[in-house]
């Protein structure tokens, strides 16, 4: 549910942003043919201001995912060191070659068996 939640948020917010990068050029069309007048302003807006705004707008929609993401990534990272060995993953030595200088010259029977061809 949570999945869905985000995605549709994010959809949301990005449409919000190109309806006002649209509405932004198409005011500004319009002023630089003549179609409307310039006499407001405070009403107009420069590039980087829409782009200040824009960058405001994504860090408040994104701060909280950022904070639950990183919230998450230190359970997860809490969760391996209580679940990883206190030791190697596999000590050779002890656990599989105890007596190397012991191996048996003939192979087991059943290793003979599944040798000869049927």
């Amino acid at each position: 549910m949570t999945p869905v939640i985000i995605v549709a948020i994010v959809f949301v917010f990005t449409l919000s942003i190109v309806r006002m990068g649209l509405a932004h050029e198409k005011e500004k069309m319009a002023i630089k043919y003549g179609r409307k007048e310039s006499g407001g302003a405070d009403r107009s807006m420069t590039t980087s201001e829409l782009e200040d705004m824009i960058r405001r707008a994504v860090e408040e929609a994104t701060g909280d995912m950022q904070e639950r993401l990183a919230q998450m990534e230190r359970r997860l990272a809490r969760l391996a060191a209580a679940d990883a060995p206190e030791g190697p993953l596999l000590d050779l030595d002890a656990d599989y070659a105890p007596d190397l200088d012991r191996l048996p010259e003939e192979p087991p029977a059943a290793a003979r068996a599944s040798r000869r061809v049927h």
